[in-house]
């Protein structure tokens, strides 16, 4: 390890109290550091960071930003703070390192690989998958990132950081903006597509640019793998010699198939759990991911059938008088509803709405007038996807998720499918899609009450 990362005795300055920045202080001061972090924005802090604080005796601040985070040999940066933000350039005029979490908890893990993933849509079911298919293997291995567990905890809780030690992360763009020698033994992009574009100045080359970034330590020994559908992708491969498609090459490729109807297929015949194309690419980059780990195919078969996929993603609820319902909650981007309305050939209810993103609906029209029977809209971007795709299908617009439900329900037939899949964030009117997609689904289970 460079003097640069010992960090023993070292003023480090986080930016940030959220658990990602609270872990990254937590691992400076195991690893000696003399550790402040100051919260920008909220004046209180949730009670299980403030705990955390106070129990690692970490100094902290919170309501905003003052001279107390000047003079810091390392600042440690949200990934929720723009590069185009006032704090941002103030700590680059400082001419100290600024780095993310990411990066800084990679110093610390010595032999252990790193399989890192990334991609607009299908990030945390493709980590979730990749870590299933480790059960019951000899390798050690832990899943965190930006799926929930910050990457300096899965190093806290770690005792041995040898050969058999994997580290399963999902990355998200905002994460590579500030690495400088993170590097993943395994990359996988899954895909690139329009999102976080106010982030980005509107702008789809540097969003490109900031997930390029997984790939940008990788070594000859490495191994880079890609949706090869993706021009954006297969332009701007990394120089270095591993560079796979996982959707042709994966060796593992015939241990599945996409059926018509969405549903997949494994080579023994029987159907896995999650469905859709996009599902069956998901699956291709997982099993693209363990093939240098050489597991047993009786064993990788076992888990594929096993996995049961994510809640809030293409979630099966439960299906009332032959109308089925799912949950796609965490489908707030233009690509991530487009790959679930293929996953059906029946006839689709479809629920849009939330609050926009700067995308363009218009996009989804194509797809609409294959099998969606009806538009039910929600939020503040109803008004702008009305506009935009006015005369593809029918559409009505209401207040509440309990009037989506119980409007969904009056109109479906048996044999038609009721999707929540709202192309939107949900932030206008709740916490997360988490909390969006549960409401929904407590509500379609009240419908037979």
């Amino acid at each position: 390890m460079s003097n640069f990362k010992k960090i023993a005795n070292k003023k480090i300055c986080v930016i940030g109290a959220g658990l990602s920045g609270v872990w990254a202080a937590i691992l400076a001061k195991e690893k000696k550091g003399h550790v402040f972090l100051s919260e920008g924005i909220r004046e209180l802090l949730p009670a299980e960071h403030s705990e955390l604080l106070n129990k690692y005796n970490i100094r902290y601040e919170t309501g905003g930003h003052t001279k107390k985070i000047k003079n810091a040999d390392i600042y440690i940066i949200s990934p929720g703070i723009p590069k185009d933000s006032k704090i941002y350039q103030q700590l680059k005029s400082f001419a100290k390192p600024v780095i993310s979490e990411i990066e800084f908890a990679s110093w610390f893990t010595g032999s252990a690989k790193i399989i890192a993933v990334t991609g607009t849509n299908g990030k945390s079911t493709t980590v979730r998958l990749i870590d299933h298919l480790f059960a019951g293997s000899k390798y050690n291995h832990q899943l965190g990132g930006n799926i929930g567990i910050p990457f300096s905890k899965l190093v806290i809780d770690t005792e041995n950081f040898d050969k058999n030690k994997i580290f399963i992360l999902e990355i998200s763009s905002f994460q590579m903006e500030d690495i400088i020698d993170f590097r993943p033994y395994i990359s996988i992009i899954l895909n690139i597509t329009p999102d976080h574009l106010n982030r980005y100045n509107g702008k789809l080359a540097k969003y490109l640019e900031a997930k390029l970034q997984i790939a940008a330590n990788q070594r000859e020994d490495d191994y880079y793998y890609y949706f090869s559908r993706e021009k954006l992708l297969r332009d701007n491969l990394p120089d270095i010699p591993n560079t796979i498609p996982y959707d042709k090459n994966c060796k593992y490729k015939d241990l599945i198939q996409l059926q018509n109807n969405g549903r997949i297929k494994t080579i023994d015949g029987d159907l896995l759990k999650i469905r859709g194309k996009h599902n069956y690419y998901n699956t291709l980059a997982a099993l693209a991911a363990i093939e240098q780990f050489q597991l047993e195919q009786d064993r990788i078969l076992a888990n594929l059938k096993s996995f049961t996929g994510l809640a809030h993603r293409l979630e099966f609820v439960k299906s009332i008088n032959g109308v089925e319902f799912y949950n796609d909650s965490k489908a707030t981007n233009i690509d991530s509803v487009i790959q679930a309305l293929e996953s059906f050939t029946d006839d689709i209810i479809l629920i849009l709405g939330g609050r926009d993103k700067d995308l363009d609906f218009r996009e989804l029209i194509p797809y609409l007038k294959k099998n969606t029977k009806k538009i039910i809209l929600i939020g503040e971007a109803s008004e702008k996807i009305r506009n935009q795709i006015a005369g593809i299908v029918p559409m009505e617009q209401v207040n509440t998720m309990r009037e989506v439900v119980d409007q969904a329900y009056n109109e479906a037939r048996p044999g038609e499918v009721v999707l929540l899949a709202p192309g939107c964030a949900s932030f206008d009117m709740y916490e997360n899609y988490k909390h969006r997609g549960q409401d929904f689904k407590s509500l379609v289970n009240e419908l037979e009450k």
